[in-house]
């Protein structure tokens, strides 16, 4: 039945139009006219999700603004569902724009999450998306008190269970997106009340402008996911959705205040409604424009958006101290919670050095979306599950408190040697997530998360029975990709607008092939990039004995040479000692653990004497 119910539709459709569409003289005229005598009308076929294939307008002035917005929602919704793999696309045939099809939604992302046995940043996207859940019905409430409220509750509820169900395969992008929709839902809900005590017209309006904005952050936000995914960014561990939307959501905020305000001001009888401050009463150039003006109101507000990010980055140069704080205790923590050591207690007396200078360069505007549009094809070249390894995975093994201490202090001492390298003497067979050195680094990459300190990292691999390319060994390979990895993250963390003469076309992204017979080109490319960061930045390598080999020798020299630079904190973890390492670094570079003699597998490792004074 559900095989000729498609086409049944499809020629309804078209008779219901054919009156318009063709001269009364015309059969097919005819014959259309009969077809769609006592058939339904073409709402009802394409219900539930009708409001998303139809033009909106509204003649209401309450609603006047909200429903240009409500339009240029509906109309990113459509590209969106074309643009998107079938996997993150909502299928309309099986899902309600309804507060019960999100609920439903939730539920099944609950479903899948649940299967794949990962928590982490799953289990906090549920947990957010099932507070979202638990306010639904007071946007339900919120939106019927303005004209055709149920077509606007409609348009909400279908946009986010799209985003929920385009969230689920990207763990990194579910959490944020989660706590962002719970955000702007509580900052709705606290007017529930205000709202259903004082229904005047300005109370309306003041609902109508909020939703007007909520339903521009949606429209971004289903732009922003459509422009990460053509440039391949969608598992990025540096993009930030919290950040990017910061200036959203608090307008958003800002606009709940003021109905919250207002209903206060109502409860105040005869006072007059007093003007609200500029900072109260900011609201988004795009709101309500369409055509010529809304492309110049576009750019202004991109333009106006750079320059909140680069101001951002100017205050955030004020927090890094008391982010490198928070990565020291933290640190100085782990030691003291997994090896019941005193080391703990030191003082923390970090250095004024910031993390993040802006350099002054000359050359030409460049921003760092289109570098990352450029770039792209690097992501042919390493493995994304490589840049990070999710602590919770790791079986539980004491780490040598030793290696956490001089960890610590080398990341107190932000001008102090560019590079330590921990290496273990045990060379038996370990499993990854068993490592003590594999889990030292995939700790600190969490602790430096925490504390939003800029670092890059990479877990390097030998994988057998892949493809090489041309004139790689599988040593080879497995640089090319942990140089490819490290690259494409140092673009993610780029300013959002620079200047430099380089050259960042697509054209010289695409030169590289993976191989080593673009290794000159790709070192090029890799100064270029380091030169346009804006300061201090951590990199983490693990694994990199497994790439020691007479075949990459010299590569390996040369790319660890790369990252002796002044803005670079490098740490490197290995399993066994690398006799590249132990060529190319210094004395004080190299902390290398011993097992005691007559001590078991397993036992913690002790300090090998003179190799590093702390």
């Amino acid at each position: 039945m559900e095989d000729i119910e498609g086409p049944r539709k499809v020629v309804r459709i078209y008779s219901f139009h054919a009156q318009e569409r063709l001269p009364p003289t015309s059969d097919a005229h005819t014959l259309g006219r009969i077809l769609s005598t006592e058939e339904p009308s073409l709402e009802d076929i394409i219900e539930p999700w009708r409001r998303f294939f139809e033009p909106y307008s509204e003649s209401d002035p309450i609603t006047a603004v909200l429903s240009v917005e409500a339009e240029k929602l509906r109309q990113q919704w459509i590209e969106f569902q074309r643009g998107n793999s079938k996997e993150d696309r909502v299928d309309v045939g099986a899902s309600e724009p309804t507060m019960q099809g999100v609920i439903c939604m939730v539920a099944d992302a609950g479903k899948v999450w649940q299967a794949k046995k990962d928590k982490g940043k799953r289990g906090k996207a549920i947990t957010y998306f099932h507070r979202l859940c638990g306010a639904l019905d007071r946007h339900s409430n919120m939106l019927e008190t303005i004209p055709k409220g149920n077509e606007y509750v409609s348009i909400f509820a279908g946009t986010i269970t799209t985003l929920i169900k385009a969230s689920v395969n990207h763990e990194n992008i579910a959490e944020e997106l989660s706590q962002a929709l719970w955000m702007i839902s509580e900052h709705s809900a606290d007017c529930e009340v205000e709202m259903e005590l004082f229904r005047t017209e300005a109370m309306q309006r003041a609902v109508a402008d909020l939703y007007a904005h909520i339903f521009l952050f949606l429209t971004d936000t289903l732009s922003w996911y459509m422009k990460k995914r053509r440039k391949r960014m969608m598992d990025s561990f540096n993009e930030r959705f919290l950040q990017e939307f910061e200036c959203e959501i608090d307008n958003i905020k800002r606009k709940s205040e003021i109905i919250k305000r207002k209903a206060a001001q109502h409860l105040m009888a005869e006072q007059r409604v007093t003007r609200l401050t500029v900072e109260e009463t900011r609201k988004d150039l795009r709101l309500g424009l369409e055509g010529v003006m809304r492309t110049h109101a576009e750019t202004m507000y991109y333009a106006q958006h750079v320059a909140d990010q680069i101001e951002r980055q100017r205050v955030e140069q004020q927090e890094v101290k008391n982010n490198v704080a928070q990565l020291y205790r933290n640190i100085v923590k782990f030691l003291t919670d997994s090896a019941q050591s005193e080391k703990g207690n030191v003082s923390l007396d970090l250095e004024s050095e910031h993390i993040m200078n802006p350099r002054a360069v000359q050359g030409a505007n460049k921003s760092r979306d289109d570098l990352h549009l450029n770039s792209a094809s690097l992501e042919d070249f390493f493995q994304r599950d490589r840049v990070r390894l999710e602590c919770d995975l790791f079986v539980p093994t004491p780490v040598d408190p030793e290696a956490v201490s001089c960890l610590a202090e080398w990341t107190r001492q932000l001008s102090s040697f560019p590079i330590l390298s921990i290496a273990s003497r045990d060379f038996s067979s370990r499993d990854e997530l068993e490592n003590p050195m594999t889990i030292l680094a995939a700790k600190f990459i969490d602790f430096a998360a925490a504390s939003n300190i800029p670092l890059v990292s990479y877990f390097c691999e030998l994988k057998r029975g892949e493809r090489l390319q041309m004139g790689n060994t599988l040593e080879m390979q497995g640089l090319m990709s942990l140089f490819y990895g490290i690259l494409r993250q140092m673009i993610e963390l780029a300013p959002p607008e620079f200047k430099s003469s380089k050259d960042f076309s697509k054209e010289r992204f695409e030169k590289l092939d993976g191989s080593v017979h673009s290794w000159d080109h790709l070192t090029s490319v890799f100064r270029d990039v380091q030169d346009i960061l804006p300061g201090k930045l951590f990199c983490v390598i693990d694994g990199l004995q497994w790439l020691d080999d007479a075949s990459t020798s010299s590569f390996l020299a040369q790319f660890v040479e790369m990252l002796r630079r002044d803005n670079f904190k490098v740490l490197i973890t290995t399993t066994g000692q690398s006799q590249c390492l132990l060529d190319c670094l210094t004395r004080e570079e190299l902390l290398i653990l011993e097992r005691p003699r007559g001590e078991k597998a397993g036992s913690l490792w002790k300090f090998e004497e003179g190799v590093l004074e702390l």
